[in-house]
């Protein structure tokens, strides 16, 4: 993430940072509420610069009793599928990763969490050269009701902002969560903007109670 931009959308920051390659964070593979068997989510994903690796399109998918997905479509047409396995209570088995059709190999589980203050320090470190530091940023937060259309269906949802601005640099970030659950979950559209022109914007745009089965076989 370009460091202008890790300064006024810290939040946005690390999500996934610090995994390296066979390992995936324990939130990530946590037990969605509500799944059931047959459920899925999709989702699609837009930026300003799109390069061939990104992830254009992910499916949440409860495959069968006990067994989640996760999906990703990166632009190239590869898709990679992320599964995991659950005991009756919710405690994770183990999880494993792939490619779609294919035999996933097993992968560590780390508890890997956001540290927001590690999070700042890093930003500030790279914003040092530039002049920038977390401590001159400030935010402005809105909220309202609003119902929107997306491909999956309308809904109504609260509209969460947080505008941030640090010097001549600003960026905002727009959560849209549904009043009642879709399924197993509530936002159904994340929206990001900054400087240079950055743009991303996640969107739900098909969901189904049934359907939904395994596209990874287990080790």
């Amino acid at each position: 993430m370009r460091t202008a931009l890790a300064l006024p959308l810290l939040a946005a920051c690390a999500a996934r940072g610090g995994l390296e390659e066979g390992q995936v964070a324990a939130w990530q593979v946590a037990w969605p509420e509500g799944a059931r068997p047959g459920m899925f989510l999709t989702w699609r994903t837009e930026r300003d610069r799109a390069r061939d690796d990104d992830v254009v399109e992910e499916t949440d998918a409860c495959v069968a009793p006990g067994t989640m997905e996760w999906r990703e479509t990166r632009r190239d047409g590869a898709t990679t599928v992320t599964a995991a396995r659950y005991a009756a209570d919710g405690t994770l088995l183990g999880a494993w990763r792939g490619p779609e059709g294919g035999v996933g190999t097993p992968i560590e589980v780390v508890d890997r969490r956001v540290d927001v203050a590690e999070a700042a320090a890093e930003a500030d470190r790279l914003g040092g050269p530039l002049g920038l530091s977390t401590k001159s940023a400030r935010a402005v937060r809105e909220t309202a009701v609003e119902e929107i259309e997306t491909p999956a269906g309308r809904f109504r949802c609260f509209r969460d902002t947080v505008r941030m601005s640090l010097l001549v640099t600003s960026g905002s970030m727009t959560a849209w969560v549904a009043e009642r659950p879709v399924l197993f979950t509530r936002l159904v559209r994340l929206e990001m903007r900054g400087p240079f022109s950055f743009y991303e914007r996640e969107e739900l745009v098909a969901c189904g109670a049934s359907g939904a089965a395994p596209t990874l076989r287990p080790p």
